[in-house]
């Protein structure tokens, strides 16, 4: 990049940094209200703003920093942050609700995890709940214990819970590392989970041939 080009790109970065500063909370709250937010992410109104405060902030950062292509420039850490602990509970079926889980699952992550599922199952009285951790790069006995503890109380909520995404590496691992998941039910993907849930709850799903009209 020519001289000119990066004085034009760093000045372009700055004026979005001063934009973002100036319209954060109108950022934050546009955010928050968006449908897709609110559908997808189980937290308050009031968590969500705050949390997009905080992403708006980040990136705004990042825009000062003139590094807006680089992911290890300042600030885009804390966005990551903060949108890894929003954790999404999605309803699949009547009763039958998901958590799919993405990078990494420490303690504080977890109890997140654990109290949004507990108040999902509460509001829709789900009697199956299913964490799926295809996106979870890799389980060590420390995820394991976590994931057993969400399984325990969703169990002592009334609901039966099951672990998807359990790819060949991570029962490698899980193998090799001796962890022993007890009774937790595994299943090796969320598409199997949701058969076995939606089996269990005596609802039978149909296959129709291609090109049969059914009116």
């Amino acid at each position: 990049m020519r001289v000119s080009e990066q004085s034009a790109a760093e000045s372009a970065a700055r004026r979005l940094g001063g934009f973002l500063e100036s319209r954060r909370e109108q950022i934050a709250r546009r955010w928050a209200d968006a449908p897709l937010f609110r559908t997808v992410f189980t937290v308050s109104r009031d968590e969500a703003v705050e949390t997009c405060r905080t992403v708006v902030d980040a990136l705004a950062e990042v825009a000062w920093s003139g590094r807006l292509e680089d992911i290890a420039a300042p600030g885009f850490d804390a966005a990551r942050e903060q949108l890894g602990r929003m954790t999404p509970v999605i309803s699949l079926w009547e009763g039958i609700v998901a958590v799919p889980l993405i990078g990494t699952l420490d303690g504080a992550r977890s109890q997140v995890v654990m109290e949004s599922l507990l108040q999902a199952m509460v509001e829709q009285r789900a009697r199956y709940a299913i964490l799926d951790i295809t996106g979870v790069p890799t389980v060590d006995s420390l995820v394991a214990q976590h994931l057993m503890k969400t399984v325990a109380a969703a169990r002592l909520m009334g609901a039966e819970c099951m672990v998807s995404g359990i790819r060949p590496a991570i029962a490698q691992t899980i193998v090799h590392l001796g962890i022993d998941l007890g009774p937790v039910l595994t299943r090796n993907s969320l598409s199997d989970a949701l058969a076995y849930a939606l089996d269990r709850a005596g609802v039978e799903v149909a296959h129709r041939a291609a090109g049969v009209n059914t009116r």
